[in-house]
């Protein structure tokens, strides 16, 4: 069945236009959620910052403070990691835009080639 189906020329010229509209979408949702985590990674520095100051001013317990200072650190380390992975993404993108951009699709030789099955 697979052997069958043959793209058309036309689509594998239009593909580096679909893959670039899509990656417009989905690059303004990548802005709109690295700043929600810019956001919450600013928060979560100001409530470390909350947290040693009540800490130097005895406000609270040392198990209280270690609680407080793990749970902060594992968040600041999951936001950073998200941020880390849109990074990932958009360079990875690019560069999949760009190789395909810089390729030539030789269709006549992949119509020409017989199917094997596999």
């Amino acid at each position: 069945m697979l052997g069958m189906m043959q793209p058309t020329q036309e689509l594998l010229n239009r593909l580096p236009e679909i893959a670039k509209k899509y990656w417009a979408n989905r690059l303004g949702r990548i802005r709109v959620e690295r700043g929600q985590l810019s956001k919450r990674l600013s928060d979560n520095r100001t409530l470390h910052q909350k947290i040693l100051l009540q800490k130097v001013n005895g406000e609270l317990s040392p198990e209280d403070f270690q609680m407080l200072k793990e749970s902060v650190t594992q968040q600041k380390t999951e936001i950073e990691t998200k941020l880390t992975e849109l990074d990932t993404e958009n360079s990875n993108m690019d560069s999949l835009l760009q190789e395909t951009e810089n390729r030539v699709v030789n269709l006549s030789v992949w119509i020409a080639q017989p199917y094997s099955g596999t």
